[in-house]
């Protein structure tokens, strides 16, 4: 007889905290572009500069979302 580990049952994400981790997602992907632009030497406004600031405040919040429905 072989015998089936089950896998841990994983958090149930409440709608709004779905909502904030594709916030955050969408905001890590937007920084990742920004920072290809200017790179290639594209002129960065102010609140392009602050978001490309932010980056790890982003992502930590999103890897403890995350974490936390695991």
């Amino acid at each position: 007889m072989i015998k089936i580990q089950e896998q841990p049952a994983k958090k149930q994400v409440p709608p709004e905290v779905q909502k904030k981790m594709s916030n955050l997602q969408r905001k890590v992907n937007e920084v990742k572009t920004l920072k290809e632009k200017k790179e290639q030497g594209f002129f960065m406004n102010q609140s392009q500069l602050d978001k490309i600031q932010k980056e790890n405040e982003f992502k930590n919040e999103l890897e403890a979302l995350e974490a936390q429905y695991r």
